[in-house]
């Protein structure tokens, strides 16, 4: 990619505007072979057959211990964790289950993304077409907690480059999290941090006592890495996460996520020196276009979405994993702009391998595999060490720092 002073990140409306919005909450235990699990929190897509393990086990014996496996990896109380969804034809094996998904559960991302055609997912001479950049997403959420500096400076071990949410609190100080909430009235610190309220009602000083809520799913690193005092479980000023990128090298990606972010960023990272080094993105558009008006001279980085990008001036456009098609990624590469998807939060993606794709794992190998054949350029992901071993087994060249 092309790298100009102060680049800009512009995601397409028709794209990601839509992004971390979800309405179901999964539980995905990988590791005991239960790809898509049956547990599902929260406002559910589907019927609701039992809410306790005894009476889903006493209709499908069979199932029992999958589900006892796949509480184990939760760490929560039963009733604060699950509601049991029922299909109409629930496979006793997991291979079953893989193939009644093809027509009654789920599809398969592969075909999703349109890329039948292209190469087994086994074959990575696409991949030599372009090795797509890694960006950690919230930096190494798995590993450590996500937007803190131990996240970023873990997943600096296996990126080139991170991505990080900013928010400008009442008393001037600009801070990086992300939170619940969405695009409209972002922030939300009630299923973070158990308080009814919205991080911009804060000073840093509030900001920073926070205490994050253990038994949230979103935080996909577990309940032992925020108890963890080394893992530096607190929300972070931009200014401290900058000067970590210096020290690693990485270049930053600041998801303008609160209003009012454009102007004190700028000045913050003129200040540090690092305006070759960092890049800017919101779903709210306006964001992207004060930048702009503030800094003329600089070049932006983001079915219309390549009209939306090429009238903004932007020079990447970031698409949704699951609408990112070798069609929509070769439309804009030759209009002559980058590519780059985002995965969702960990909610969102157990709720995606739980409900929509049978084939792939909870960004597993198979995932990014099917991913990368599309031949998008960047890829903003939850599990940064999990794509740099994909590159490495296959012999790909890797960016690291």
């Amino acid at each position: 990619m092309k790298r100009f002073i102060g680049s800009l990140l512009l995601s397409a409306q028709s794209i990601s505007i839509v992004a971390f919005s979800s309405t179901s909450r999964g539980i995905s235990n990988k590791a005991n072979n239960c790809r898509s699990s049956w547990l599902v929190k929260g406002e559910n897509v589907r019927p609701i057959a039992a809410k306790n393990l005894s009476s889903f086990s006493a209709k499908y014996p069979s199932l029992s211990n999958r589900i006892k496996s796949s509480l184990l990896v939760t760490s929560l109380p039963l009733e604060e964790i699950i509601e049991i969804i029922e299909h109409d034809a629930i496979p006793t094996s997991s291979n079953e289950k893989d193939e009644d998904s093809k027509d009654a559960f789920a599809k398969s991302l592969v075909t999703h993304l349109q890329i039948d055609n292209i190469a087994s997912s086994s074959d990575m001479t696409p991949l030599q077409k372009h090795i797509p950049t890694i960006v950690g997403h919230r930096g190494s959420l798995y590993r450590s907690l996500e937007n803190t500096r131990h996240s970023f400076r873990v997943a600096a071990e296996h990126c080139s480059e991170i991505e990080c949410d900013v928010f400008l609190l009442k008393c001037g100080t600009l801070c990086v999290f992300h939170g619940g909430g969405n695009d409209e009235n972002p922030g939300c610190l009630k299923d973070y941090c158990n308080m009814d309220a919205s991080i911009l009602d804060l000073t840093y000083e509030q900001a920073r006592n926070l205490r994050f809520n253990k038994g949230h799913l979103e935080f996909g690193c577990g309940p032992d890495f925020i108890e963890d005092l080394e893992h530096e479980c607190y929300i972070p000023t931009l200014e401290e996460v900058l000067h970590d990128a210096k020290e690693t090298g990485v270049t930053v990606k600041c998801e303008l996520k609160g209003p009012a972010t454009e102007e004190p960023v700028l000045e913050l990272v003129e200040k540090l020196n690092m305006v070759d080094r960092v890049h800017y993105s919101s779903f709210n558009h306006s964001r992207i276009k004060r930048i702009r008006e503030l800094r003329p001279e600089r070049n932006e980085d983001t079915e219309n979405f390549l009209d939306l990008a090429l009238e903004a001036g932007a020079s990447e456009v970031h698409l949704k994993y699951s609408t990112c098609t070798p069609d929509k990624v070769d439309r804009i590469h030759n209009a002559g702009l980058d590519s780059m998807i985002w995965m969702r939060g960990p909610i969102g993606m157990m709720h995606d391998v739980s409900t929509l794709f049978h084939d792939v794992g909870n960004e597993d190998e198979s995932m990014y595999m099917a991913i990368m054949r599309t031949g998008v350029k960047k890829m903003c992901v939850n599990r940064p060490d999990v794509l740099h071993n994909l590159l490495s087994k296959h012999g790909t060249p890797v960016i690291t720092n």
